[in-house]
């Protein structure tokens, strides 16, 4: 299938569209990131489990938001030079964990309890197992 077998909906002149102006520019951009993100899995091994964000990413992501719409490619740009190489990284093999505290010494000890559990967030009920299950009221708190 190419992009001239997807048929585009003519649009009146107030409504707007969310499609790519341009289907094959947008697919090219799409199989770039899939390569990228092949190669970023199969590469993980031969980075550091965590990176420091350096002061001028952080600084450029201060930035104010567009007002308008970005080029794809860009924003693609953007994210792996800005995001990418900091991310939490928690694919990597060295990865273990992070335990991040409230300060208090009953906060020190319900995290001590927390990381010996090794549970992760459920998401919508789709980890059945007992370790998620503690996690599941404030999740459904604060989401809900």
């Amino acid at each position: 299938m190419n992009s001239s077998d997807i048929s585009n909906p003519q649009t009146s002149d107030d409504e707007q569209s969310l499609d790519p102006q341009d289907w094959d520019e947008l697919r090219r951009l799409g199989h770039r990131m899939v390569e990228d993100m092949m190669d970023y899995l199969q590469t993980v091994r031969e980075r550091p489990a965590w990176k420091k964000t350096p002061e001028a990413i952080l600084q450029e992501l201060r930035q104010p938001l567009p007002r308008g719409p970005q080029d794809a490619a860009a924003v693609y740009e953007d994210f792996t030079r800005q995001v990418l190489p900091y991310n939490c990284n928690n694919i990597h093999p060295r990865f273990w964990g992070w335990v991040q505290g409230g300060g208090t010494p009953f906060g020190m000890l319900a995290d001590m309890l927390a990381i010996i559990r090794l549970a992760q967030l459920p998401i919508l009920s789709v980890l059945d197992h007992l370790g998620s299950k503690p996690n599941s009221p404030v999740f459904f708190f604060c989401c809900g």
